[in-house]
C-alpha cells in the first residue's frame, strides 16, 4: 500500500462512517428509549390476583417482542464491526505514513503558533506544554487508537441497548418460569425417575455445558462460542419447562406431605430451587456471552470477555465458614462468637422493620428439626424481596456475633453478600456475575444464601414483584449512554 492509497482509503472510511452515524443515530436511540415503557405494574397485578395463566400469555407475548428486537441489534453490530476492519486493515498504514507532527518540517511554525494562540486564550504554562507535547507525538499507532473511539462511543450506546433489553427479557422468562410453577404445583407430579439424582445429573449437566463455553472464551474460538451458548440456551429453555418446573413442584409436594423428611425434603426443594437460578444464569450468561464474542478483536468487549477467561479460575463460588449445627449457637455461644459460618434449617418469623427513614433491618429465626433455631439479621434490605420467606428450607452463610448490633445486641447471624466485584477478579463465575449484575441475578443483592422456592405471590415469585432480578443502572449513566 502506498502512502497515497492509505490516505484515500482513510479518507473515505471517514465519509463513510459519517453518513453512516447521520442516516442511522436515531435508530440508536429508539433502541433504549423503547425501553422506558415498562410492564411492571401489569405484572404486578396479575401476581396479586393469583392469574397465573394471564401471567404467562402476557409475558410470552412480550418475550417475542423483546427476541424481535435482540435479533434487529445484530445488523448494527454487524455494520458497526465492518468499519472497525476497514480500520483495522489500515492499522500498519498508521505506522507507516501518519507521521507525529513533531516529526514534519512545519512543526516549529505550527508548535509557536498552538503555544501563542494558547496563551492569549490565557491557559496556563504548564497546560500548554502538556498539550503541545502530546499533539506532537500523536502519531503511528496512537492515532489508530483514537480512531476507534468513535466506533466504541456507538457500540457502548447498542451494548446498552442489548443489555437493557436482555433484563426485561430475562425478567419475562423469570414470569413464565413461576407462572408454570405456580399452575402446577399444587397437583401431584407423576415422575417415575428419582428426583434427587435427576436434580444432581442436570446441574452436572448445566455446569459441563458452561465449562465447555469457558475453554472455548479462553481460547478465543468465536464460532466455537456461538454454537455453544445457542446450543445450551435452547437446551435449558426446554429443560426449565419439561423437567426443572415439574420438579420444583414435586419436590415442593413431597415436602409439605404427611410422610415428610424435615432434612431430606427441605434439601431437596432447597436444591430445586438452586437448579431454576443457575438454568436461569445460564440462560442470560449464554445470550451475553453470544452477542460480546461477535464483536470485532480490536474492540473492548470482546477483549476483556477473552482476557477474563485466561486471569480467571473457573471454579464455583463457595460460601465462607465452618458449617454449624443449630443447637450449639445455644449451648455453646462462645466457640462461635465473630466467626463465619453455615447453617441450615427453615425460616420463620420473618420480619423486615424500618428503624429510620432510609434503614430497614430484617430479622428472622432459623430452626432445625428438633425446634432449635438462631436469629439472623440482614441491614438495608427486605429479605423476603429475594424469595425467602416464611417456611423456606435454607443455607445460609454469614457471622455469627453474640451481640449483634443489628439485632438489639442480642445473639444473631449478619448474612453474608457475595463480593462479586473482589470475586470477578479471580473466579469466572464471579467475572460474569459481575459483568450480568444488571441483566440477571440468580440471587438478588448477591446474598449468600440458597433456599426452597415457595408457590403463590409471597414466594419464589417475590423478586419479580419486588423487581430485584437485576441491579439497577444509575440514571446518570444512562443518561450518558443514551444521550
Amino acid at each position: 500500500m502506498t502512502k497515497e492509497d492509505f490516505f484515500n482509503q482513510l479518507n473515505q472510511l471517514d465519509l463513510d462512517a459519517q453518513e453512516y452515524l447521520r442516516l442511522n443515530s436515531t435508530i440508536f436511540k429508539d433502541f433504549a428509549i423503547g425501553l422506558l415503557t415498562l410492564d411492571s405494574p401489569v405484572i404486578l397485578s396479575f401476581i396479586s390476583l393469583n392469574d397465573w395463566s394471564g401471567l404467562k400469555d402476557f409475558s410470552l407475548s412480550k418475550i417475542s417482542l423483546i427476541e424481535q428486537k435482540l435479533q434487529t441489534m445484530e445488523t448494527p453490530q454487524s455494520e458497526i464491526n465492518a468499519f472497525v476492519n476497514r480500520l483495522y486493515e489500515l492499522k500498519s498504514g498508521f505506522q507507516d505514513f501518519y507521521d507525529k507532527p513533531n516529526t514534519q518540517e512545519t512543526w516549529e511554525t505550527l508548535k509557536t503558533t498552538l503555544e501563542t494562540e494558547m496563551l492569549n486564550a490565557g491557559l496556563t504554562q504548564e497546560y500548554i506544554n502538556d498539550f503541545v507535547y502530546k499533539f506532537g507525538n500523536n502519531g503511528g499507532i496512537k492515532v489508530y487508537n483514537n480512531r476507534k473511539i468513535q466506533y466504541a462511543n456507538i457500540l457502548s450506546l447498542l451494548n446498552y441497548s442489548f443489555e437493557r433489553h436482555l433484563a426485561i427479557y430475562m425478567y419475562h422468562k423469570s414470569c413464565i418460569a413461576f407462572a408454570e410453577y405456580n399452575l402446577i404445583g399444587n397437583t401431584t407430579q407423576p415422575l417415575t425417575y428419582n428426583v434427587s439424582t435427576k436434580i444432581t445429573s442436570l446441574l452436572n449437566s448445566i455446569k459441563s455445558r458452561n465449562n465447555t463455553i469457558y475453554e472455548n472464551v479462553k481460547d478465543e474460538n468465536t464460532s466455537s462460542i456461538i454454537i455453544r451458548t445457542k446450543s445450551l440456551e435452547l437446551w435449558v429453555s426446554s429443560i426449565i419447562e419439561t423437567d426443572i418446573i415439574p420438579i420444583l413442584a414435586y419436590a415442593h409436594q413431597e415436602r409439605i406431605s404427611d410422610t415428610a423428611t424435615f432434612t431430606a425434603d427441605g434439601k431437596r426443594a432447597m436444591k430445586a430451587g438452586v437448579l431454576l437460578q443457575n438454568a436461569l444464569f445460564s440462560l442470560s450468561a449464554c445470550k451475553w456471552i453470544s452477542w460480546t464474542s461477535k464483536w470485532h478483536k480490536e474492540l473492548e468487549p470482546v477483549k476483556e470477555l477473552f482476557s477474563a477467561a485466561q486471569t480467571t479460575i473457573n471454579s464455583p463460588i463457595q460460601y465462607s465458614g465452618d458449617r454449624v449445627a443449630i443447637n450449639t449457637f445455644s449451648s455453646n455461644p462462645l466457640v462461635h462468637d465473630n466467626k463465619d459460618v453455615i447453617i441450615n434449617g427453615v425460616i420463620q418469623n420473618l420480619v423486615a422493620r424500618h428503624i429510620s427513614p432510609t434503614k430497614v433491618i430484617s430479622t428472622a429465626e432459623v430452626i432445625n428439626d428438633n425446634g432449635n433455631s438462631v436469629k439472623i439479621t440482614l441491614p438495608y434490605i427486605k429479605l423476603d424481596s429475594c424469595g425467602l420467606v416464611n417456611g423456606s428450607y435454607v443455607e445460609i452463610s454469614g457471622k455469627f456475633l453474640i451481640a449483634n448490633p443489628e439485632a438489639a445486641n442480642q445473639p444473631a447471624i449478619s448474612i453474608d453478600r457475595l463480593a462479586i466485584k473482589e470475586l470477578a477478579k479471580t473466579n469466572w463465575t464471579g467475572w460474569l456475575r459481575y459483568q450480568l449484575r444488571t441483566i440477571y441475578e440468580p440471587i438478588a443483592h448477591n446474598l449468600a444464601v440458597s433456599f426452597s422456592l415457595g408457590l403463590g405471590n409471597d414466594g419464589g415469585i417475590n423478586p419479580i414483584k419486588y423487581d430485584t432480578t437485576y441491579s439497577k443502572p444509575t440514571i446518570f449513566s444512562i443518561n450518558q449512554k443514551i444521550f
